[in-house]
Protein backbone atom coordinates (compact mmCIF):
# COMPACT_ATOMS: atom_id res chain seq x y z
CA UNK A 1 0.00 0.00 0.00
CA UNK A 2 1.23 3.41 -0.88
CA UNK A 3 -0.06 6.44 1.02
CA UNK A 4 -0.07 10.01 -0.10
CA UNK A 5 -0.69 12.34 2.82
CA UNK A 6 -1.63 15.96 2.35
CA UNK A 7 -1.92 18.17 5.42
CA UNK A 8 -3.43 21.64 5.31
CA UNK A 9 -3.51 22.84 8.88
CA UNK A 10 -4.84 26.33 9.63
CA UNK A 11 -3.24 27.78 6.54
CA UNK A 12 0.30 27.54 7.95
CA UNK A 13 3.43 26.41 6.15
CA UNK A 14 7.01 26.34 7.37
CA UNK A 15 9.60 28.13 5.24
CA UNK A 16 13.17 27.12 6.00
CA UNK A 17 16.33 29.19 5.96
CA UNK A 18 18.98 29.11 3.23
CA UNK A 19 19.86 25.62 2.04
CA UNK A 20 23.64 26.03 2.38
CA UNK A 21 25.03 28.06 5.26
CA UNK A 22 28.66 28.26 6.34
CA UNK A 23 30.25 30.01 9.30
CA UNK A 24 33.73 30.83 10.55
CA UNK A 25 33.92 31.44 14.29
CA UNK A 26 37.12 32.73 15.92
CA UNK A 27 37.72 33.66 19.54
CA UNK A 28 41.12 35.04 20.54
CA UNK A 29 41.70 35.23 24.28
CA UNK A 30 45.34 34.35 24.92
CA UNK A 31 47.59 36.94 23.29
CA UNK A 32 51.36 36.68 23.49
CA UNK A 33 52.05 40.37 24.01
CA UNK A 34 49.03 41.64 25.94
CA UNK A 35 46.95 40.41 28.90
CA UNK A 36 44.46 37.59 28.46
CA UNK A 37 40.88 38.47 27.47
CA UNK A 38 38.45 36.49 29.64
CA UNK A 39 35.47 36.05 27.30
CA UNK A 40 36.36 35.45 23.62
CA UNK A 41 36.99 31.71 23.96
CA UNK A 42 33.60 31.27 25.63
CA UNK A 43 31.94 33.61 23.15
CA UNK A 44 33.28 31.58 20.23
CA UNK A 45 32.33 28.22 21.74
CA UNK A 46 28.78 29.31 22.47
CA UNK A 47 28.28 30.97 19.09
CA UNK A 48 29.62 27.91 17.27
CA UNK A 49 27.18 25.65 19.12
CA UNK A 50 24.28 27.98 18.40
CA UNK A 51 25.10 28.22 14.69
CA UNK A 52 25.42 24.44 14.38
CA UNK A 53 21.93 24.15 15.84
CA UNK A 54 20.80 26.52 13.09
CA UNK A 55 22.20 24.10 10.48
CA UNK A 56 25.35 26.07 9.66
CA UNK A 57 28.48 24.23 8.62
CA UNK A 58 30.80 25.73 11.25
CA UNK A 59 34.56 26.05 11.49
CA UNK A 60 35.39 27.11 15.05
CA UNK A 61 38.88 28.17 16.17
CA UNK A 62 40.35 29.75 19.27
CA UNK A 63 43.61 31.57 19.89
CA UNK A 64 44.79 31.65 16.29
CA UNK A 65 48.02 33.27 15.15
CA UNK A 66 48.42 35.13 11.89
CA UNK A 67 49.15 32.10 9.70
CA UNK A 68 46.24 30.10 11.11
CA UNK A 69 43.93 33.10 10.76
CA UNK A 70 44.85 33.64 7.12
CA UNK A 71 44.50 29.93 6.31
CA UNK A 72 41.09 29.74 7.98
CA UNK A 73 39.90 32.83 6.14
CA UNK A 74 41.01 31.47 2.76
CA UNK A 75 39.27 28.15 3.39
CA UNK A 76 36.14 29.94 4.51
CA UNK A 77 36.13 32.05 1.35
CA UNK A 78 36.15 28.92 -0.78
CA UNK A 79 33.27 27.49 1.25
CA UNK A 80 31.35 30.75 1.00
CA UNK A 81 31.57 30.67 -2.79
CA UNK A 82 29.34 27.58 -2.78
CA UNK A 83 26.93 28.78 -0.09
CA UNK A 84 23.80 30.88 0.07
CA UNK A 85 24.77 32.51 3.36
CA UNK A 86 28.23 33.01 4.86
CA UNK A 87 28.72 34.25 8.42
CA UNK A 88 31.84 35.25 10.35
CA UNK A 89 31.91 35.77 14.10
CA UNK A 90 35.07 37.18 15.67
CA UNK A 91 35.72 37.93 19.33
CA UNK A 92 39.06 39.33 20.45
CA UNK A 93 41.17 42.42 19.95
CA UNK A 94 40.76 44.82 17.04
CA UNK A 95 42.24 48.17 16.15
CA UNK A 96 41.62 51.05 13.76
CA UNK A 97 44.52 52.97 12.24
CA UNK A 98 44.03 55.69 9.66
CA UNK A 99 40.38 54.76 9.22
CA UNK A 100 41.14 51.09 8.47
CA UNK A 101 40.05 48.27 10.75
CA UNK A 102 42.18 45.28 11.67
CA UNK A 103 41.61 42.09 13.65
CA UNK A 104 44.50 40.93 15.82
CA UNK A 105 45.89 37.39 15.70
CA UNK A 106 47.35 36.12 18.95
CA UNK A 107 50.97 36.73 17.89
CA UNK A 108 50.34 40.40 17.04
CA UNK A 109 53.04 42.83 18.09
CA UNK A 110 52.59 46.54 17.41
CA UNK A 111 55.90 48.33 17.78
CA UNK A 112 55.46 50.51 14.69
CA UNK A 113 53.39 50.82 11.51
CA UNK A 114 55.27 47.98 9.80
CA UNK A 115 53.60 45.56 12.17
CA UNK A 116 50.20 46.49 10.73
CA UNK A 117 51.08 44.24 7.78
CA UNK A 118 50.91 41.28 10.15
CA UNK A 119 47.34 41.96 11.20
CA UNK A 120 44.13 40.80 9.48
CA UNK A 121 42.40 43.63 7.58
CA UNK A 122 38.68 43.56 8.25
CA UNK A 123 38.19 44.35 4.55
CA UNK A 124 39.62 40.90 3.77
CA UNK A 125 37.01 39.28 6.01
CA UNK A 126 34.20 41.24 4.34
CA UNK A 127 35.44 40.18 0.92
CA UNK A 128 35.40 36.48 1.78
CA UNK A 129 31.91 36.74 3.29
CA UNK A 130 30.70 38.50 0.13
CA UNK A 131 31.39 35.35 -1.92
CA UNK A 132 28.09 33.83 -0.75
CA UNK A 133 25.36 33.90 -3.38
CA UNK A 134 22.72 35.60 -1.21
CA UNK A 135 24.08 37.13 1.98
CA UNK A 136 27.23 37.66 4.02
CA UNK A 137 27.17 38.50 7.73
CA UNK A 138 30.25 39.63 9.66
CA UNK A 139 29.86 40.00 13.43
CA UNK A 140 32.73 41.69 15.26
CA UNK A 141 32.98 41.73 19.04
CA UNK A 142 36.40 43.41 19.04
CA UNK A 143 35.98 46.91 20.38
CA UNK A 144 37.64 46.31 23.74
CA UNK A 145 40.33 48.49 25.30
CA UNK A 146 43.52 47.44 23.52
CA UNK A 147 46.92 47.84 25.24
CA UNK A 148 48.64 47.13 21.92
CA UNK A 149 47.11 50.31 20.52
CA UNK A 150 48.87 52.26 23.24
CA UNK A 151 52.12 50.50 22.39
CA UNK A 152 51.71 51.41 18.72
CA UNK A 153 50.97 55.02 19.63
CA UNK A 154 54.27 55.26 21.45
CA UNK A 155 56.05 53.80 18.43
CA UNK A 156 54.43 56.25 16.02
CA UNK A 157 55.14 59.35 18.06
CA UNK A 158 52.90 62.20 19.13
CA UNK A 159 51.84 63.48 15.71
CA UNK A 160 51.25 60.23 13.83
CA UNK A 161 49.61 58.47 16.77
CA UNK A 162 46.50 60.57 16.12
CA UNK A 163 45.67 58.08 13.34
CA UNK A 164 44.89 55.45 15.99
CA UNK A 165 41.25 55.64 17.01
CA UNK A 166 39.27 54.06 19.82
CA UNK A 167 37.47 50.84 19.04
CA UNK A 168 36.68 50.30 15.37
CA UNK A 169 36.23 52.75 12.52
CA UNK A 170 32.81 53.08 10.82
CA UNK A 171 32.37 50.97 7.70
CA UNK A 172 32.33 53.43 4.84
CA UNK A 173 31.49 50.95 2.11
CA UNK A 174 30.68 47.30 2.70
CA UNK A 175 30.40 44.89 -0.24
CA UNK A 176 26.89 44.50 -1.63
CA UNK A 177 24.65 42.19 0.39
CA UNK A 178 27.04 42.01 3.35
CA UNK A 179 25.80 43.06 6.77
CA UNK A 180 28.49 44.11 9.26
CA UNK A 181 27.60 44.13 12.96
CA UNK A 182 29.82 45.76 15.59
CA UNK A 183 29.51 45.24 19.34
CA UNK A 184 29.37 49.00 19.77
CA UNK A 185 29.31 52.17 17.72
CA UNK A 186 32.39 53.43 15.92
CA UNK A 187 35.17 55.11 17.89
CA UNK A 188 33.97 53.59 21.15
CA UNK A 189 34.95 50.62 23.29
CA UNK A 190 32.76 47.71 24.35
CA UNK A 191 32.54 45.93 27.69
CA UNK A 192 34.03 42.48 28.16
CA UNK A 193 31.46 41.65 30.80
CA UNK A 194 31.73 39.89 34.13
CA UNK A 195 29.97 36.65 33.22
CA UNK A 196 30.71 33.84 30.81
CA UNK A 197 30.11 36.03 27.75
CA UNK A 198 30.42 39.64 26.72
CA UNK A 199 27.17 41.65 26.83
CA UNK A 200 27.07 41.60 23.02
CA UNK A 201 27.48 37.84 22.66
CA UNK A 202 24.96 37.32 25.45
CA UNK A 203 22.42 39.30 23.42
CA UNK A 204 23.30 37.42 20.23
CA UNK A 205 22.67 34.12 22.01
CA UNK A 206 19.33 35.45 23.20
CA UNK A 207 18.01 36.51 19.79
CA UNK A 208 19.84 34.69 16.99
CA UNK A 209 17.80 31.51 17.18
CA UNK A 210 14.40 33.22 17.46
CA UNK A 211 12.16 31.75 14.73
CA UNK A 212 10.53 34.27 12.44
CA UNK A 213 12.84 37.14 13.40
CA UNK A 214 14.09 38.85 10.23
CA UNK A 215 17.81 39.60 10.20
CA UNK A 216 17.64 43.38 10.41
CA UNK A 217 15.05 43.25 13.19
CA UNK A 218 17.17 40.62 14.93
CA UNK A 219 20.13 42.96 15.22
CA UNK A 220 17.80 45.71 16.37
CA UNK A 221 16.72 43.45 19.23
CA UNK A 222 20.38 42.70 20.01
CA UNK A 223 21.08 46.44 20.16
CA UNK A 224 18.19 47.04 22.54
CA UNK A 225 19.27 44.21 24.85
CA UNK A 226 22.87 45.42 25.04
CA UNK A 227 21.82 49.00 25.70
CA UNK A 228 19.54 47.84 28.50
CA UNK A 229 22.13 45.71 30.28
CA UNK A 230 24.88 48.34 29.92
CA UNK A 231 22.60 51.22 30.92
CA UNK A 232 23.02 52.83 27.49
CA UNK A 233 26.82 52.84 27.77
CA UNK A 234 27.22 50.48 24.80
CA UNK A 235 25.26 50.80 21.56
CA UNK A 236 25.79 48.07 18.92
CA UNK A 237 25.87 49.23 15.32
CA UNK A 238 25.24 47.62 11.95
CA UNK A 239 26.40 48.61 8.47
CA UNK A 240 25.61 47.40 4.98
CA UNK A 241 23.35 47.79 1.98
CA UNK A 242 20.96 44.86 1.71
CA UNK A 243 18.25 44.37 -0.88
CA UNK A 244 14.53 43.88 -0.40
CA UNK A 245 14.64 40.16 0.36
CA UNK A 246 13.91 39.09 3.93
CA UNK A 247 16.57 36.94 5.59
CA UNK A 248 16.14 34.59 8.54
CA UNK A 249 18.87 32.76 10.42
CA UNK A 250 16.28 30.55 12.11
CA UNK A 251 13.41 29.00 10.14
CA UNK A 252 10.23 31.03 10.04
CA UNK A 253 6.50 30.30 9.90
CA UNK A 254 4.56 31.88 7.08
CA UNK A 255 0.77 32.11 6.87
CA UNK A 256 -0.86 31.22 3.60
CA UNK A 257 -3.73 33.29 2.14
CA UNK A 258 -7.15 32.39 3.60
CA UNK A 259 -8.73 29.40 1.90
CA UNK A 260 -12.28 29.39 0.56
CA UNK A 261 -13.13 26.18 2.42
CA UNK A 262 -13.22 25.70 6.20
CA UNK A 263 -9.73 25.31 7.70
CA UNK A 264 -9.20 21.73 8.83
CA UNK A 265 -6.77 18.88 8.46
CA UNK A 266 -7.34 16.86 5.32
CA UNK A 267 -5.96 13.36 4.94
CA UNK A 268 -5.95 11.81 1.50
CA UNK A 269 -4.96 8.16 1.17
CA UNK A 270 -4.56 6.38 -2.12
CA UNK A 271 -4.16 2.62 -2.00
CA UNK A 272 -2.76 0.50 -4.79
Amino acid sequence: MRCIIVLLLLGISVVSQATEQVALVIGNSIYKHTPVLPNPQNDAADMAALLRNLQFKVTSLTDVDRNAFEDALATFGRQAAGADLALVFYAGHGIQVGGKNYLLPTDARLNDERDLRKLIPLDDVLYEASQASKLGVVIVDACRDNPLAQQLARGLGAQRSAAIGRGMSPIQRAPADVLVAFATEADATAADGTGRNSPYTTALKQHLATPGLELRLLFGRVRDSVMTVTHNQQRPYTYGSLGGEAFYLASRVERLPPASTPQRVRLAVKAT
